[in-house]
């Protein structure tokens, strides 16, 4: 356990460290991008990649999460993973090349069809790494996962900015998404120093596969729920509005592709040594959610209380459309961190039928009530969209309840969260109407040192001094 410890404190850190810097430049990407390109060419890409991502869910099959979660794995089974990932890959891509002129006529749009004819290539280059990735999450190596996804990003930040200044236009986005694919691609091939036997048919892959259906099933939901905007609005207003919509939808998604995406590599592995522990995980999951739920939650609720400034200097003032879309995400983005452990304790436990039903209902309701709320305007769709991510995660905790695994220090610290993250909601929206004649750059900064204030504040109450004392070990 000792040595569990020591991988799991040393994996957060180099994670949390490499993953600030990557937020770094997607912060700068993010600012250098929406200057260069048009609103109608992020749409264009959200058109594509909202058909191509679930492709690739659908192509790992889960079996990344499965090789890691299993309590012991043959060298053949492994073999067996990474040929069926690389047959998957390949024939994915195949039935994108083919399908492309049907996505494109269902958007109207023939440039889809070159668009999703290229990014068609990630399928097969994401099949090749993905037993590599499981190899290094196995054996602990959280150094080369965290530093390999940095590299990959940065390679293809500085392609995309490169072409953009070329003027290759929307083509700088594609081929940033196929350079940060194949370096990933080389990057952990080269370092996991596996290789694979040729596949068997006897080695019995019945557990592994059993698991990766139902781990699939649940990102499938999920992505299905976190992308259908894309055809929603694609179907009802033309590209701009889109690319309004989902350059909103990007920046809110930033705390969890750039810091719970990457975690999950730290966490998985951690957790699944622990799914025979219930009285260790119980005792885990609240700190988990202290050190992922209140550097979210806190962010989320000031730029809730002042998006227009913060779309003014990230963006630029040709995306003012795209503030109050932003504003109505973040709210829902205060339960990012929290829920993103429950599904991580899901996954350590096996209990992935479970987490599918829970996503199922959600999604549901959630493309549901998004479908209905097209007409009213792109605010609207919003609105839905928060109300179920923030309903999912109370959905999320039931099967946990049930086993033991979750108790009472977790929602204590779960509404401390909520309360400060309230307080600072308050306070940032205040200061943000009194120094609204300022510039953006002076009122974020107003706004940063109201929100400074306020933390530094409820420090003095002893449960949320002792919260920020766990993030403090952590980080130290």
């Amino acid at each position: 356990m000792s040595r569990l410890a020591s991988a799991g404190r040393s994996g957060g850190r180099i994670t949390i460290g490499s993953q600030a810097a990557r937020l770094a430049a997607s912060l700068a990407l993010t600012a250098t991008l929406s200057r260069l390109l048009p609103p109608s060419d992020f749409g264009l890409i959200a058109m594509a990649t909202a058909f191509v991502g679930i492709g690739d869910l659908i192509r790992d099959l889960g079996l990344s999460a499965a090789a890691v979660q299993a309590r012991q794995i043959s060298q053949q089974q492994k073999s067996n993973l990474f040929w069926l990932n690389c047959t998957l890959g390949l024939g994915f891509a195949v039935i994108c090349i083919a399908g492309a002129p049907a996505i494109a006529s269902l958007f109207q749009d023939p440039r889809l069809v070159a668009v999703i004819q290229a990014l068609s290539f990630t399928y097969l280059l994401n099949g090749i790494q993905t037993q590599s990735q499981a190899e290094l999450g196995r054996s602990l190596r959280f150094r080369t996962l965290a530093l390999s996804d940095l590299l990959a990003f940065v390679v293809g930040a500085l392609s995309a900015c490169g072409f953009a200044l070329m003027g290759f236009g929307y083509w700088a986005l594609v081929l940033q998404f196929i350079s940060q694919a194949m370096t990933l691609c080389i990057v952990r091939v080269t370092a996991a120093r596996w290789s694979p036997s040729m596949p068997s048919w006897r080695t019995p892959m019945g557990g592994l596969l059993r698991f990766g259906l139902f781990a699939t099933l649940v990102q499938i939901v999920a992505y299905v729920g976190n992308n259908a905007h894309n055809v929603i609005l694609g179907r009802s207003y033309d590209a701009s509005q889109l690319g309004y919509y989902s350059r909103a939808y990007q920046l809110y998604m930033v705390p969890t592709i750039q810091v719970l995406g990457p975690l999950t590599s730290v966490a998985h592995p951690l957790l699944s040594r622990m799914q025979d522990d219930h009285r260790s995980l119980a005792k885990t999951l609240p700190t988990l959610g202290s050190i992922l739920g209140y550097p979210i939650a806190l962010l989320c609720a000031v730029i809730a209380a002042a998006p227009n400034p913060v779309v003014q200097v990230l963006l630029g003032s040709q995306w003012a459309e795209s503030a109050n879309i932003l504003g109505i995400l973040s709210i829902g983005g205060a339960v990012l961190g929290l829920n993103r452990v429950l599904v991580w304790c899901h996954q350590a436990l096996g209990l992935n039928r479970q987490l599918f039903v829970s996503f199922l209902l959600s999604r549901t309701l959630m493309v549901s009530g998004m479908w209905m709320a097209a007409d009213d305007g792109l605010d609207s769709v919003a609105v839905a969209f928060t109300a179920m991510v923030v309903i999912s995660w109370p959905m999320n905790s039931y099967a946990l309840h049930a086993r033991g695994v979750l108790d009472h220090r977790y929602w204590l610290v779960s509404i401390r969260i909520l309360l400060l993250a309230t307080m600072l909601f308050l306070a940032a929206r205040t200061c943000a109407i009194l120094t609204e004649d300022l510039s953006a750059i002076a009122q974020l900064f107003a706004i940063s040192l109201s929100a400074v204030a306020v933390t530094l504040v409820a420090g003095i109450a002893r449960p949320f001094r002792r919260d920020f004392q766990t993030i403090l070990s952590v980080l130290r």
